[in-house]
């Protein structure tokens, strides 16, 4: 009676869940505001899934080859090495761009490689993202910024926002800086500058209503 290797099921599994966790860190990286919902998502799930295929499959070519990618072979050929070799390995190859041209000097450039496939589900994913997550936000904000005065929380909300988040980056002040900038600037009328303003709490704040 056939018996499964569980020992090397669980490499394989070790190795999947180290592909799965790189694509998981873009997107939480991408999605800062809700990464969580954003996993609910069908082309962020199958992002996620691709790098675990990815990495399962490295590891097959590692096993079935005998590659040894260290100084030490007895170390490097180890079950562990290997499994943590395929999956860091996979993840690194996914994103590499084998070649970039320009059909002509003026023209964007064109990259072909395998990063092609990821950008491509990433593209999926910020669109299906975008869609569930922009009623939501739409009605959060609505909420939120009702009845307030755009001119007094222009100053004020932002620069709370920023004081609370104890990691935010001087680029990220200045973007945020700039944003707001731009708002007053325009013509519109309270209640729309009010929900704009919103919209870049809702990127800045570390909770959903912290600036409420």
């Amino acid at each position: 009676m056939a018996t499964f290797d569980w020992p090397a099921v669980g490499y394989y599994a070790l190795a999947g869940a180290i592909g799965s966790a790189v694509g998981l860190a873009d997107l939480i990286e991408r999605y800062k505001d809700a990464p969580v919902r954003a996993l609910r998502n069908l082309p962020a799930l199958f992002y996620c899934i691709l790098n675990a295929a990815a990495a399962v499959l490295a590891l097959a070519f590692v096993k079935g080859f005998g590659w040894h990618l260290a100084l030490n072979p007895t170390v490097a050929g180890t079950p562990l090495a290997q499994a943590s070799t395929a999956g860091v390995a996979s993840a690194a190859l996914f994103r590499v761009s084998l070649h970039i041209r320009r059909a002509r000097p003026e023209d964007a450039p064109v990259v072909v490689g395998p990063s092609k496939i990821l950008d491509a589900f990433m593209r999926a994913a910020d669109q299906g993202v975008d869609r569930s997550r922009g009623s939501d936000r739409a009605k959060d904000v609505r909420l939120i910024m009702d009845g307030v005065n755009f001119a007094e929380a222009a100053v004020a909300l932002p620069l709370y926002c920023a004081g609370l988040m104890q990691n935010l980056s001087r680029q990220d002040q200045d973007v945020l800086g700039a944003a707001v900038h731009a708002l007053n600037t325009t013509d519109l009328e309270n209640d729309v500058l009010a929900q704009l303003l919103g919209l870049l709490r809702r990127d800045w704040a570390p909770t959903g209503n912290v600036c409420r």
